[in-house]
């Protein structure tokens, strides 16, 4: 059975990945890094409210586990009956 990963582990697998990148370009080209402009900015609040939002995803499947799958049930039932027209 797979392994379970919680998305903030999978942020911070994806935020690793990022680093090792810029490293190896910079290690390629630049001197050193360009300073943060917004769109740095913008992605950096992105990622802490994502991250935010799927803690708290995680902790109200926790809490009422039955609801969240009757929710996904009911949510997979819509879903299909709207692509099926």
């Amino acid at each position: 059975m797979a392994r379970k990963r919680s998305v903030k582990s999978e942020l911070g697998d994806l935020q690793a990945e990022l680093h090792h990148a810029a490293g190896a370009e910079q290690a390629a080209g630049a001197a050193e890094p360009p300073p943060p402009g917004e769109s740095e900015t913008v992605l950096r609040e992105l990622e802490s409210a994502l991250g935010k939002a799927g803690e708290d995803a995680e902790d109200l499947v926790a809490r009422h586990p039955l609801a969240a799958v009757a929710a996904a049930f009911l949510l997979g039932i819509l879903v299909g009956r709207i692509m099926g027209r």
